[in-house]
């Protein structure tokens, strides 16, 4: 009978192992294995059979048998027991980490029982990771009993929102922080609504620790798992609320303006690209209501070559930076115009278009291009004219004089008093005429044969100048009288012609006492005009003590061959001024005449300034 219950025992204790979910083995006194059930030589990828007489050195790394027979056995032997964690080696040269115990039995052997925790080290891997994302969210999340309200966990950013400690905020319940909930009434009436819907989002007001208030925006979700779990992420949006309000006041201020904007549409959109406002004039002209705007998203209401113009601008506006972008739309021409639009702070919490239709404006520019065009041709036309009729006129107008001056050598003693002076007439008509013809010619090249504007130094020009009017200045006893004078930008050769013809004329019609000339130069005020220009203007003048000029004539004698005077009384061709008029006109300039009768005259010349950079 004992026998008998032994070999039962046996047989009971061997189906035991067999059946255990843990790897089970046994070690004689020598560390190799006399039994190993099927789920021990799966963990280590094994067959039963090959695993039988081996040692157990085998199954571990060279530095886990240094810690198992440095450490482990030895507190086996001493305790007859040992657990704790070590790390298996597979077959196939893996590894795995294992909860392994070691138990010493009577005959110096080992029961060896392991797990593999493979599984169990991932999921507390994940928790650990899943954790840590939760702590770094930006919402605060919480998860609470349904039954009492009591946080069973809740994330960071929730403890540093509302000012606890995580340990304050378990012992706490929602009625305490959540203002929505005035009691246990409201809480669980919001929990029977959650777990018939699954979930909910929702507008809250939460308190924090020193009594102050902020607005939330809550997503509650409703979990079963083992039993039953309120899921709640909530965003703070007291920044969110303050744009929207500012958005609302911006919207209340622009709309009367946007309504009447002209010839144009005016847009608000937020930076969910939402438009708040649409309003304008130039909504009659487009298939797009505004009703078809507010409230609907960028993306959703233009078409797609639409809409990729207009991105760079509307997305520009958000960063705080001024776009500006031509487009065509529904027929039209349109110039659009995006500004951010700002609080008392600086930060940008909405942008602004102003869309306004050039059609007309583009036509009209379209139209001056030709008009541009078509002039230039004329002019390169009128160009070639001038210096193919003053070629033509000069070879004949040459053959004329040459006439006149030999029959003047030739037959002079011939005529009588009348005929020389008809000869004389004759031969001062003839070189009038070449005058006039070289003036024109002169005149008709200032914009084609000019050279490139550059910075030109006046003292050096007006030097020049009366290094040339040397003779005339000495014969009429002349004091011109020049002040130190700037650097102006422009063509030389053309100022010398200015100034030369300017300082001639002061000394030609100053009358009869001895010219008395000044040159002086000063900057022009800095209004808002010359400031737009860059460097600003020079105002060189030109004063003299002679005749003067009548205010009615002052106009005139800038047109060509204008003259004030008989060709008798003073020579000249009348181009002279019309051609400084349009050599200054070539250098953005302008050129003015101040003058009284009998007092004198002042030509002020305005060049523009060259940086002394």
């Amino acid at each position: 009978m004992d026998q008998y219950r032994s070999e039962l025992d046996a047989r009971r204790t061997y189906a035991a192992l067999e059946t255990a979910q843990e790897g089970i083995s046994l070690l004689d006194e020598n560390g190799k294995f006399t039994y190993v059930n099927q789920v021990y030589a799966d963990n280590y990828g094994y067959d039963r059979e090959e695993m039988l007489g081996r040692h157990w050195e085998i199954l571990y790394p060279a530095d886990e048998t240094d810690q198992v027979h440095e450490e482990i056995l030895p507190e086996v032997h001493e305790e007859g027991h040992w657990r704790g964690q070590t790390t298996g080696l597979r077959a196939d040269g893996t590894t795995f980490p294992e909860q392994h115990s070691l138990t010493e039995i009577e005959d110096g052997g080992l029961v060896c029982v392991v797990r593999d925790i493979s599984e169990r080290k991932e999921r507390k891997r994940d928790l650990e990771l899943f954790r840590t994302l939760l702590d770094h969210s930006t919402d605060s999340v919480f998860v609470f009993d349904p039954e009492t309200g009591t946080p069973l966990d809740v994330n960071d950013t929730a403890c540093r929102e509302l000012g606890y400690s995580r340990e304050e905020l378990l012992d706490r319940s929602v009625i305490d922080f959540e203002a929505e909930f005035t009691g246990r009434d409201d809480w669980r009436s919001f929990v029977d609504d959650l777990r018939a819907d699954g979930q909910t989002t929702f507008d809250g007001v939460h308190r924090r620790r020193d009594g102050a208030t902020f607005p939330v925006e809550v997503n509650a979700t409703y979990v079963e798992l083992d039993r039953g779990y309120v899921l709640s992420m909530a965003r703070d949006v007291t920044e969110r609320r303050r744009r929207e309000r500012q958005l609302r006041e911006s919207e209340q201020r622009y709309r009367t303006l946007a309504e009447y904007f002209p010839n144009g549409i005016v847009t608000l959109f937020d930076h969910d690209l939402e438009y708040t406002l649409a309003a304008g004039r130039g909504f009659d002209d487009i298939p797009v209501e505004p009703a078809d705007l507010e409230g609907a998203n960028f993306y959703d209401v233009w078409p797609a070559a639409t809409a990729d113009g207009l991105v760079p601008a509307v997305l520009g506006t958000l960063e705080g930076e001024e776009r500006s972008v031509e487009l065509s739309y529904a027929g039209r021409e349109w110039i659009l115009h995006a500004v951010p639009i700002t609080d008392e702070r600086g930060d940008v919490f909405a942008g602004m278009t102003m869309a306004q239709d050039i059609t007309e404006r583009k036509e009209y520019q379209r139209r001056l291009e030709e008009t541009i065009d078509r002039l230039e041709e004329s002019n390169e036309r009128l160009e070639q004219f001038a210096y193919a009729a003053s070629h033509d006129l000069q070879e004949p107008l040459r053959m004329v004089s040459s006439y006149l001056q030999l029959i003047e050598r030739r037959y002079a003693d011939a005529f009588d008093e009348d005929g020389e002076e008809f000869l004389a007439y004759a031969i001062d008509g003839a070189d009038r005429m070449r005058e006039m013809i070289d003036a024109l010619l002169t005149y008709s090249r200032v914009e084609t044969r000019g050279e490139p504007l550059a910075a030109v130094d006046l003292d050096a020009v007006i030097a020049d100048v009366r290094e040339d009017l040397r003779l005339p200045i000495a014969e009429s006893d002349a004091e011109v009288t020049v002040d130190s004078l700037p650097r102006v930008r422009g063509d030389s050769s053309q100022l010398r012609q200015v100034f030369q013809n300017l300082l001639s004329n002061a000394i030609e019609y100053s009358g009869d006492e001895p010219p008395r000339v000044h040159v002086s130069a000063e900057r022009e005020s800095a209004d808002a005009a010359s400031a737009a220009r860059g460097s600003g203007r020079w105002i060189v003048s030109i004063s003299d003590e002679g005749l003067g000029i009548d205010p009615e004539d002052q106009e005139r004698i800038f047109e060509v061959f204008e003259r004030l005077h008989s060709r008798g009384e003073y020579d000249g061709t009348g181009i002279g001024l019309a051609l400084c008029q349009r050599i200054v006109e070539r250098h953005d300039g302008e050129i003015r005449v101040d003058s009284t009768p009998g007092e004198g005259a002042t030509f002020s010349v305005v060049l523009p300034a060259v940086d002394d950079a």
